[in-house]
């Protein structure tokens, strides 16, 4: 029989007020371990499925996946019905309390093999083992399921109530069925030793089987029925079988080695729970062969039909290795005082540590959540998002953190996309399927902490907002950089999906034939109407495209599909894909869109990527302190404008200066401009900033200089273009 003696205190120096103390004193370390660092929001897919599960049971939706944690689900029903206002915070809750009693149970069992003071340092060890500690409050159904197991562990250990324990590890199964196999193993394994008792065997097994029809039964109803259920359940096992080792095998990235913080404390806790394994067996306080069964076959299930790199998957195993480590201990070390001693630094080191990962999630969501809160707050905003971005997005919405209409990419229909005249965002963390433009606004979030990203799954550890994309619907490749400059590869057919536009307009895109072709002839069509053929020299060009006025413009506010069709391709050696236009740039000119910030130096390469052209400029040259480009005693540029202001640097390091002449639109003003570079601010003409393009002249009186052939004016330093502040989502 389970006695109180055999649960308290966890100390026992001989003075029983101390005893107390010390061991009160460990329970609220241990309590506050596990309720002090909640984590702030989903930080992993499972969580948000699981929490959804809670809400609205739908395993053939992945709420959660099949077969579906049905007790994990019960539980964080119970604890939300007991005040816990969301479910993922009522999970946690129940995960905090499960892990504590598991911690508990864990002292029952190592206090039978060494004693209730190393017991009780080896609770501690156990509890801040890095893995163990990163996940003790999650919405997972790992430390729930080791701490329901260690229960049933502890009561076989102390009273051979094979119902009770049984009962209790059929429990642990229904929180987490993907190691039911490891759990019916343990059991079979207890029945082999009361086999002469068939009655116990049987009530044993029915109480078993009345739990799992009392907890998946109900659920299965609400799924939709037992063909539903079943559907799904065979759906996902396939999908998860297909999977399974396309993780690779490289042993400092399994998950057992990672979640103890590394290559080392791994080695040393592996080896040091086979010494003290053996120990216990000599020392007859364990069984080798049903051990030696258990665990090989539970380390078997977590290496190849579990992703083997996952961190959470081995918390079992942690807390299952911790008493036979410290048992290692004792049997190096001998003296108690020299075992306890290493196994209170280890929790000391386990617990410095983790501390930096547990306080970073507690304070910070996880980037994909904080991208979809910043642009979900607002509901006349439409989200396209990745595909694996769903169970986000759906626990945001279900708990009303998510408020903006969204889609996934793959439910993107082209060309009839409305989005009613609201902004649209793109959400992404891998493949970029958007080209640099002028409209286009990038917010990044990302894990800043190197420990988190240590214990986690390694995905969803960067999020990508993108604010007014310009899409690459189909026909081209992924983002790409060159000398600091992204672009895009299109394919001799390709669409591209332009912002909703209020007006006519024109879309200039920065473009380079690839390398080898001559010429080209670029076919563009905006909607259904054909609007020009345009043919391209070799090299760099601006292609200027006519956005016409659309008939359905006037009725709903839809994306515009920008079909190009190039007449020459080349595929570059060790390259399958068929490159025909290199885009560096989308200049978007039409309401209601204003560009973007930008300055740019009058090089050619930056000139180009900003889709703006200049006539009447030398080569760029170094000054002193500074470089730019002489100007002919005329020069002009033609780029991208809106409401704003236009920002003009130049410099005269020519005898006495000069005086400027500059004209944008209806604007002029004369600037007087010395050697050292000056900035002059213009106004955007509203004539100009509606049509989104605008030509710059800058003219001063000639200057000759006796060694250069050349006809100078000034010198253009920079040019840019600043709009009025606008909202914007915030960047981290």
């Amino acid at each position: 029989m389970l006695t109180v003696t055999e649960l308290w205190p966890f100390f026992e120096t001989g003075q029983r007020r101390a005893d107390q103390l010390l061991s009160a004193a460990m329970l609220a370390v241990l309590a506050v371990s596990r309720l002090a660092f909640l984590p702030k929001g989903p930080w992993e897919q499972d969580e948000a499925l699981l929490a959804c599960g809670v809400m609205d049971f739908d395993p053939a939706h992945h709420m959660p996946h099949p077969p579906g944690f049905p007790l994990w689900i019960w539980l964080g029903r119970l604890v939300m019905r007991l005040g816990a206002g969301e479910p993922l915070l009522a999970l946690q809750l129940a995960s905090a309390a499960l892990s504590l009693l598991g911690l508990w149970a864990l002292f029952v069992v190592t206090n039978r093999w060494l004693g209730r003071n190393l017991a009780a340092v080896t609770v501690l060890a156990a509890a801040f083992i890095p893995g163990v500690w990163f996940h003790a409050s999650r919405g997972f159904s790992e430390t729930p399921s080791a701490g329901v197991f260690l229960v049933a562990l502890a009561l076989w250990s102390v009273t051979r109530n094979f119902v009770a324990s049984s009962l209790l590890v059929t429990a642990a199964a229904l929180i987490r069925p993907p190691l039911a196999p490891f759990f019916a193993v343990v059991v079979l394994l207890w029945a082999w030793e009361i086999r002469a008792n068939p009655r116990l065997l049987g009530k044993a097994a029915l109480w078993s089987g009345l739990l799992v029809v009392l907890s998946l039964g109900p659920l299965i109803f609400e799924a939709g029925g037992w063909e539903f259920y079943w559907w799904a359940f065979q759906t996902h096992g396939q999908y998860h079988v297909a999977l399974l080792g396309t993780e690779g095998f490289s042993f400092p990235h399994v998950g057992w080695v990672r979640g103890l913080g590394g290559l080392v404390p791994a080695v040393v806790v592996g080896l040091l729970s086979v010494v003290g394994g053996l120990w216990l067996v000599m020392q007859g306080k364990v069984k080798l062969v049903p051990n030696l069964l258990a665990g090989g076959f539970l380390i078997y299930l977590l290496l190849f039909t579990h992703n083997r790199t996952y961190p959470r998957y081995w918390v079992l195993t942690w807390l299952l290795c911790a008493p036979l480590a410290v048992a290692g201990l004792k049997a190096l070390l001998r003296a108690n005082v020299l075992v306890a001693t290493a196994a209170a630094g280890a929790a000391t080191l386990g617990a410095f540590w983790t501390h930096p990962a547990l306080s970073y999630v507690h304070s910070h969501p996880l980037p994909v959540v904080e991208a979809l809160t910043a642009v979900g707050r607002d509901e006349k905003r439409t989200l396209v998002f990745e595909e694996q971005f769903f169970s986000f997005r759906n626990y945001l919405a279900r708990v009303g953190f998510f408020r903006a209409a969204s889609l996934r990419f793959s439910e993107v229909k082209a060309p009839k996309f409305a989005v009613g005249g609201s902004n649209l965002f793109l959400l992404r963390e891998s493949e970029r399927v958007y080209l640099p433009a002028s409209v286009t606004w990038v917010n990044r979030w990302e894990i800043r902490e190197p420990r988190v990203l240590e214990l986690s799954q390694d995905r969803f550890l960067r999020a990508e907002v993108v604010q007014n994309p310009v899409l690459l619907w189909e026909g081209g490749s992924v983002l790409e950089e060159e000398d600091g400059h992204p672009f895009v590869w299109l394919f001799p057919e390709s669409t591209l999906l332009l912002p909703a536009v209020s007006g006519p307009g024109f879309v200039t895109l920065a473009v380079e034939l690839p390398p080898g072709v001559r010429s080209s002839q670029v076919e563009a069509w905006v909607g259904d109407q054909h609007v020009g053929v345009f043919e391209l020299p070799a090299g760099r060009n601006l292609i200027t495209v006519p956005v016409p006025e659309l008939p359905q413009r006037q009725t709903v506010a839809w994306i515009i599909p920008l079909r190009l069709k190039a007449s020459e391709y080349r595929r570059l050696a060790g390259d399958y894909r068929p490159l025909a236009l290199r885009v560096f740039f989308v200049s978007l000119e039409a309401s209601p869109w204003n560009p973007r910030p930008y300055g740019v130096k009058p090089f050619p390469v930056p000139m180009f990527v900003q889709a703006v052209s200049g006539q009447g400029l030398h080569a760029p040259e170094q000054f002193m302190g500074f470089s730019g480009a002489w100007c002919q005693a005329r020069c002009s540029l033609s780029l991208p404008l809106g409401s704003g202001l236009l920002q003009l640097t130049l410099a005269a390091p020519r005898p006495g200066g000069a005086m400027v002449t500059v004209r944008l639109g209806a604007v002029e003003a004369k600037i007087p401009v010395g050697p050292q570079p000056v900035t002059a601010m213009l106004p955007v003409p509203q004539e100009l900033a509606q049509r989104r393009r605008g030509e710059l002249v800058v003219s001063t009186d000639p200057y000759l200089p006796a060694n250069d052939p050349r006809e100078l004016g000034v010198v253009l330093v920079e040019v840019g273009f600043t709009p009025p502040p606008a909202l914007s989502l915030a960047t981290r």
